[in-house]
């Protein structure tokens, strides 16, 4: 099973982040796009690997690999040119 670090969710959410979903490569790549052409600021976290079964294990670390949480929270004032 895939997760994200629920210490490092919760950092996050006190920043002020809010998360969205997990995507692939294409479809982060896709969404960042939208959100930061909303105004958002858009932070990309990566999942943590959590395997039931020895055999899962590969399957597991190479998702972990490239897909990812999005988080995104309104840009603070004065980061407009960011």
């Amino acid at each position: 099973m895939l997760h994200e670090s629920e210490d490092r969710a919760q950092a996050l959410a006190v920043a002020g982040w809010t998360r969205r979903f997990i995507a692939d490569p294409d479809r982060c790549a896709e969404a960042e796009e939208v959100y930061r052409s909303l105004g958002l600021e858009v932070h990309l976290e990566s999942l943590v690997p959590e395997t039931a079964y020895p055999e899962c294990a590969d399957c597991h670390f190479a998702a972990c690999m490239t897909y990812r949480v999005i988080y995104t929270r309104l840009k603070a004032a004065g980061d407009e040119g960011i």
